[in-house]
């Protein structure tokens, strides 16, 4: 625990000097203010950062990952964020840090909850999915990927990050459908990891060569920066957690020498500055900021009560913004236009946006709740498969909706396939998919 403690402090500190010296000038035109406040409320900021940590136990449970991802990516540079930008009552960010302390210290508590962790239940339990399975997702790929590429191959090609922005407007103005908005997102968050997931773990090079390419063909035809780094980030994940439980120091270490390499090593101009704004912004400093901004605006204006969830909206409506959606309404309040989407974490989202302070409890029994039954279906596939696996879907969860997360992030599809498998529609569905796949597919 002391490990941990001073993991955090240093972790913590690395990224208030980096938002201090370079986020805050850099950005300042994009609203990361640096406002002024006292060094005790630094240290009580700090104070709120590492106590969750304490009830952060050892254990294969795969929803523990997904604990740890939204404690080091999220919770703990937003309590910083928040102070840094913070321009209300101070007792005000107390009780917000606060709440967010406390659901924090849930989400730790019940990403072990449903999963037993001793040596007897893993000597049933298969390293990899059935092949039937395996096919099955292999066919869903395929198929998403083909009708990608036929819906966008005059537009589709090979950028930098500098030009990304280039062919994402491109690709807005042709017509959007049903594999535009869906699938590309099932790919990122669900389909490539588990290939790549299935890659490192059997080290199966023809299994790693048919996920990069899939990487490949979605940032030519999307340019999502998340597609082109898929490979790197799953990889991270398998080396992190290949070796045991004790993988939450391992990753704060990590990202503290990221930190510091960046900041001293890494130049700020031409492509490196794309490098920087990565994982500077888009990964760490991005979900504070928002969390800040959404509670400075909704706070202020309508809360949507959840009908910012299409299905709740459809059927009770009383959603305020009309067609805007609420990262829409961010990217007009602070950017002046609705071009700028700022989509955000369930604790911006579904908690504050939807009715402020009180949602962050409610949002905190649904996402613990999803913990839950993760690990209650985890029973036949290997705890690293499955922990490796959702690491797409863990970082869908940082920067999007609950909501949308199950839907668009492929949650929901992992989930069925891991209920199927341990529950006693397994033995139908492994014969059904076994009869409907059993021709070989080659790839």
């Amino acid at each position: 625990m002391l490990r941990s403690v001073i993991c955090v402090i240093v972790y913590a500190l690395a990224y208030a000097y980096a938002y201090a010296n370079y986020i805050h000038p850099t950005f300042e035109y994009a609203s990361y203010f640096y406002e002024d406040f006292t060094n005790g409320q630094f240290a009580l900021s700090l104070v709120f950062a590492v106590l969750p940590v304490i009830v952060c136990k050892a254990t294969n449970a795969p929803s523990r990952l997904g604990a740890v991802i939204v404690y080091v990516i999220l919770y703990v540079p937003a309590q910083l964020t928040l102070l840094f930008m913070w321009q209300r009552q101070i007792e005000e960010l107390i009780l917000l840090q606060f709440m967010l302390m406390i659901s924090m210290y849930f989400l730790f508590i019940a990403s072990k909850w449903g999963y037993v962790d001793n040596k007897e239940s893993l000597k049933n339990v298969s390293l990899v999915p059935p092949d039937s399975v395996v096919k099955l997702v292999r066919y869903i790929t395929i198929f998403s990927i083909l009708i990608l590429v036929f819906k966008n191959y005059q537009s589709m090609r090979l950028v930098s990050f500098a030009d990304v922005y280039d062919l994402r407007s491109e690709m807005s103005q042709s017509e959007e459908g049903f594999f535009d908005t869906y699938m590309v997102m099932w790919l990122t968050y669900c389909f490539i990891p588990f290939f790549f997931t299935k890659a490192f773990i059997t080290r199966n090079f023809k299994e790693f060569s048919f996920a990069a390419l899939g990487s490949l063909m979605i940032y030519m035809t999307s340019g999502a920066k998340m597609s082109i780094l898929l490979g790197l980030i799953v990889y991270g994940i398998y080396i992190l957690i290949k070796d045991g439980k004790q993988y939450l120091n391992k990753i704060m270490v990590f990202l503290t020498l990221f930190i510091t390499f960046v900041l001293m090593v890494i130049p700020d101009d031409g492509v490196w500055v794309f490098f920087k704004s990565i994982l500077l912004i888009r990964v760490l400093a991005v979900g504070g900021w928002t969390i800040s901004t959404y509670y400075e605006y909704f706070t202020l204006n309508d809360f949507t009560y959840y009908s910012h969830i299409g299905p709740v909206n459809k059927l009770f409506g009383g959603y305020p913004y009309g067609e805007f959606s609420l990262g829409q309404m961010i990217g007009i309040e602070y950017s002046g236009s609705p071009d700028a989407n700022f989509s955000a974490s369930f604790w911006a989202s579904d908690a504050i946006a939807a009715m402020g302070l009180i949602g962050i409890p409610v949002i905190t029994v649904m996402v613990c709740l999803m913990f839950f039954i993760i690990n209650r279906s985890s029973s036949v596939i290997h705890f690293k498969y499955i922990t490796i696996w959702l690491s797409g879907f863990w970082l869908a969860l940082t920067n999007l909706p609950l909501s949308v997360s199950l839907l668009s992030g492929g949650g929901l599809i992992i989930l069925f396939i891991l209920w199927t498998l341990s529950s006693r529609l397994k033995d139908f569905l492994r014969a059904f998919w076994t009869y409907l796949f059993k021709i070989k597919l080659e790839v």
